[in-house]
């Protein structure tokens, strides 16, 4: 009997301290097809970088594109855009931007990479939109403030413009970018 006591005692002791301490936390397991999704993108962002380095734009822009496709990496995207707007393809730049912000409305990076891109090319009026999509998102934003302004000096409204060019330095007012 004090044999089954102990043992019942003894369980439920073991019991609740699973219950208390919970299951280890689980590890992020990378399946071989996001790894070598991985690999391929790298390989493809490298090669990216040396049509770059040797003036062939147009694989360039193929690599860019291979290498979002192939794991869908922001970062990957935010480059070639950043690619095309120095490239002197600010066009392409607004497409690819607008994919990604027609496909991922809750994202705020794609309305950022969108107006960035809107305003390379030069329309102040959609810039103007987003930007103001941005701060619906959240009046504090400093990037937001910062493309409104842009935007506002490129629709000649200067006062307005450095206005809200000045918000994001009270905003963050650490930050080298502002």
């Amino acid at each position: 009997m004090l044999r089954v006591t102990l043992g019942v005692t003894l369980g439920l002791v073991l019991a609740g301290c699973l219950a208390g301490c919970g299951s280890p936390p689980k590890k992020h397991v990378e399946h071989p097809e996001q790894r070598a999704a991985r690999h391929t993108a790298h390989s493809l962002l490298e090669q990216a970088r040396d049509d770059v380095r040797n003036g062939d734009l147009d694989a360039a822009d193929k690599a860019y594109a291979d290498a979002y496709d192939a794991a869908k990496q922001f970062d990957v995207l935010e480059e070639r855009v950043d690619f095309l707007e120095h490239a002197g393809r600010a066009g392409k730049a607004v497409t690819v931007a607008k994919a990604y912000y027609d496909a991922n409305i809750s994202d705020v990076k794609g309305y950022s990479l969108y107006a960035d891109a809107l305003l390379a090319a030069a329309r102040g009026s959609d810039a103007l939109d987003v930007a103001n999509q941005i701060l619906g998102f959240s009046d504090q934003d400093p990037d937001g403030h910062a493309k409104k302004g842009r935007a506002l000096l490129l629709l000649d409204k200067s006062e307005d413009g450095l206005e809200e060019l000045r918000k994001p330095v009270h905003l963050a007012p650490d930050s080298a970018e502002y």
